[in-house]
């Protein structure tokens, strides 16, 4: 542990963030991690991160948790942490999966105590006290975590004083930051919690190119009043999370050459990916069922397969002759944005099953009884961190 720069009180300690990652997550964070949380304690701003997928952006939700118990002593004028952060995604599967990340943080901070000789239990309590001390109620637990989806909306912050995470579709955020919060009672207050003292991580930002733009908008017709938590708090903070980001952007966060030696990055970035590309203008529908299998008849073992179509039309047509094809000796899901919520929430649940699905977590080396195929439009290509043998897919 290191002294943290600014504490009010002597001989007080305060984890790195290399600590408190590694008592959370039970392993070392890759180096654009630690150098992140560095720049952001050190310029207490954030940076658009670009980064690619797959190499952990989730753990900007652990940076912003740790950056903001390292502010907890500071009187609340001059913090620039922000007490609420705002995980938005225009994708419920996304939301779903980060939001089983933010959870076990909690769990682990809401359980964490320094009277236990366990080092990560003492690092995790550290950063748990710090942040129950900013809460105006005594009895507040460490961090809330809140999902603001269809369905789920009941649900919003009670007290703007404790630290939360709060996941929603891009929607739940939008519309409550313009006073029109879709499932909320209280919209002023609900817009309140949305529009200050925020930290908004952006994830798949080049999804979203109206709300990077409306915040800058707001700020512009806010008055000139001078506000209690300061300028850093008094509005929103946008951090757009892509990898295809743009110039309005700024000079984003990337990779290093640190990152790229790193055998784990390497691995993920420069993995052999062979491509077979086939031109056809006849029926599309069959080429890609029988190319999906194709793939799994050659598999030596029961495997996945992802096929992706640009309509829900073809994926339906796909799906039903996949169907015919293995008439019940595979398992065969559908998933389009046009089915009713009730239907796509079972099949989400049966993708990221972490035994029979397809989850980016799943142990590869877990037998699977039967071949597991996906038939999907781009909602699930962009929505989820999901990891399968084959892919199938029509030129976007």
């Amino acid at each position: 542990m290191t002294e943290h720069p600014g504490t009010s009180h002597e001989n007080v300690s305060f984890p790195t963030f290399a600590e408190f990652y590694r008592a959370i997550n039970d392993r070392q964070p890759f180096p654009w991690q630690a150098r992140l949380a560095e720049e952001v304690a050190r310029t207490e701003t954030w940076r658009s991160v670009g980064v690619q997928t797959g190499l952990g952006k989730t753990a900007c939700l652990d940076i912003a948790v740790w950056w903001l118990a390292s502010q907890a002593d500071r009187p609340p004028v001059k913090r620039t942490a922000p007490t609420r952060i705002w995980w938005v995604v225009n994708r419920r599967l996304l939301v779903d999966s980060t939001a089983e990340h933010a959870e076990k943080l909690a769990c682990l901070l809401n359980g964490a105590t320094s009277q236990v000789g366990d080092r990560a239990q003492q690092v995790v309590a550290a950063v748990g006290s710090r942040l129950r001390s900013l809460s105006a109620a005594p009895s507040a637990k460490p961090l809330q975590v809140i999902r603001l989806r269809g369905g789920l909306a009941s649900r919003t912050p009670t007290d703007p004083s404790s630290p939360a995470i709060i996941l929603c579709t891009l929607p739940m955020y939008g519309s409550r930051l313009l006073f029109r919060g879709y499932g909320s009672k209280l919209r002023a207050i609900d817009a309140a919690m949305a529009g200050t003292d925020s930290l908004v991580l952006l994830d798949e930002a080049h999804l979203a190119p109206h709300l990077k733009k409306l915040l800058p908008a707001l700020t512009e017709c806010t008055l000139d009043a001078r506000s209690p938590l300061g300028e850093a708090r008094s509005q929103a903070r946008l951090v757009p999370l892509t990898a295809t980001g743009d110039q309005a952007d700024g000079k984003p966060f990337l990779l290093n050459d640190d990152d790229k030696a790193n055998p784990v990055v390497r691995q993920r970035l420069y993995a052999t990916k062979p491509l077979e590309l086939r031109e056809d203008t006849g029926d599309g529908v069959r080429r890609l069922a029988q190319a999906a299998h194709d793939l799994l008849r050659q598999a030596p073992e029961p495997s996945s397969c992802l096929v992706f179509a640009n309509t829900p039309k073809t994926a339906r047509a796909i799906f039903n002759r996949l169907r015919k094809q293995y008439d019940g000796k595979a398992d065969l899901l559908l998933l389009t944005g046009l089915m009713r919520e009730r239907e796509a929430e079972r099949i989400r649940r049966r993708i990221l099953d972490p035994h029979q699905g397809i989850p980016a977590t799943r142990d590869a080396t877990e037998p699977r009884a039967r071949h597991f195929v996906v038939v999907a439009t781009q909602t699930l290509e962009v929505g989820a961190d999901v990891d399968a043998e084959y892919l199938v897919t029509e030129a976007c």
